[in-house]
């Protein structure tokens, strides 16, 4: 009988167009030669053309349990946690991959993640009737959030979630009965997507592929349409600090202090 190969679970990133190079997809403290650097690993023969990875392996940390129980139990003053982080970057057509293991996506910076990647996928290929789990977050004053999980395998409308006024966040489910993709078993989408295959990344390249044409390309099932509604502003990125900036100056008018730069009726989102 044959072995069965090595599975792995893969959780991809797609970055943002228009970065000179991936490793500029790292946050500050993260780029090679900062003192917390990624380090960029020898290049294998093995792995696909264009393929990078970059590997932060051992940072030490004491957990904040020991320290504070330390002073009544000494042994723990010796206790540390041990994190890695590995990057993996995988140029897919002419965009690129980030593929996280460990504490691996802790180093992106976000402003250089596509938001809803993994969601805007998720709407065009998960099987709406073979879903287990759904988190979402209310937009109003509360902010709630909620996740739901279904063990077995189950209908979207079972989930009993009111989606008016809810922004989905993450779906876990299996995808449709198409030909294109092999059994990748529960796929979880957010803004990343995260699956399980073996290690070949010449094959992990491909899926990527498929995944990326069908969400820029297919339309969203009927039944989780609703993703494609919403996409979700991220805190730091240009674009809410210009609307913050148009805010400001619409509630205070002359009272608020002008910004530096590009004048507001010129900014690109001042319509």
């Amino acid at each position: 009988m044959t072995a069965k190969a090595p599975a792995l679970r893969f959780n991809c990133f797609l970055l943002r167009e228009g970065l000179t190079s991936p490793e500029r997809a790292f946050r500050s403290q993260y780029l090679p030669g900062a003192a917390k650097g990624m380090r960029k690993l020898a290049t294998s023969p093995a792995a696909p053309k264009g393929c990078v990875a970059y590997l932060r392996d051992r940072s030490e940390k004491t957990p904040a349990w020991a320290k504070l129980l330390a002073p009544v139990f000494s042994e723990l003053h010796a206790v540390q946690n041990f994190s890695n982080r590995l990057v993996i970057f995988l140029p897919v057509n002419d965009r690129t991959f980030a593929i996280c293991f460990g504490y691996g996506s802790s180093t992106l910076e976000w402003s250089w993640i596509e938001a809803n990647f993994g969601l805007k996928f998720a709407a065009r290929r998960f099987d709406s009737k073979k879903m287990s789990g759904l988190g979402s977050r209310r937009i109003d004053a509360s902010a709630r959030s909620q996740w739901v999980q279904i063990p077995a395998n189950s209908p979207i409308n079972e989930f009993e979630i009111e989606l008016d006024g809810e922004f989905t966040r993450k779906l876990v489910g299996k995808l449709d009965a198409g030909i294109e993709f092999p059994d990748l078993g529960a796929v979880v989408a957010t803004d990343s997507v995260s699956f399980k295959i073996d290690t070949n990344l010449v094959m992990v390249q491909d899926i990527l592929k498929k995944m990326l044409d069908t969400a820029e390309t297919a339309t969203a099932n009927k039944d989780l349409a609703f993703i494609d509604a919403l996409e979700p502003l991220r805190l730091k990125s240009t674009i809410v600090k210009d609307l913050e900036k148009l805010l400001v100056d619409e509630l205070f008018g002359d009272r608020a202090r002008k910004p530096q730069g590009t004048p507001l009726q010129q900014l690109p989102v001042s319509s």
